[in-house]
């Protein structure tokens, strides 16, 4: 596949289509050109500047608060930090621990007063066949 770059047409870079996703995360707006997904080593021996539209980072140690603490400053310190937009998976874990309440003091609540009624009623079962 060959492209162009938008503000010089004649500038021009070939690239071979490694792979291909029907996953519509990466997929492009209706009318628009498909969306492709090189690395930053490659894009910057075809295009002077570069415009990172999306990004992802991966930590060493996962929900690292710290690390990520350390980005978002990074982040914010930039001119265009106006322009930034980011999740955090571990806010999301957060929102999704602080939905859960209770759930899991209550399923083990659950389970104890399910086996006190089952054991409960083995008593009775078996007094009754102790009595015939």
């Amino acid at each position: 596949m060959t492209c162009a770059l938008y503000e010089d047409q004649q500038t021009t870079k070939t690239f071979t289509i490694e792979g291909v996703t029907d996953e519509n995360y990466y997929t492009a707006l209706l009318g628009y050109p498909p969306t492709i997904i090189a690395s930053d080593q490659v894009v910057k021996t075809f295009a002077n500047h570069p415009i990172t539209l999306k990004t992802s980072i991966k930590y060493h140690k996962e929900y690292d608060r710290d690390t990520e603490q350390e980005i978002l400053a990074l982040l914010e310190e930039n001119d265009n930090a106006k322009d930034f937009s980011w999740e955090s998976k571990i806010e999301d874990a957060d929102e999704i621990e602080k939905a859960q309440g209770n759930m899991p003091q209550l399923g083990i609540g659950i389970v104890l007063i399910t086996w006190i009624v089952l054991e409960k009623n083995g008593t009775v079962v078996e007094r009754i066949k102790g009595a015939e």
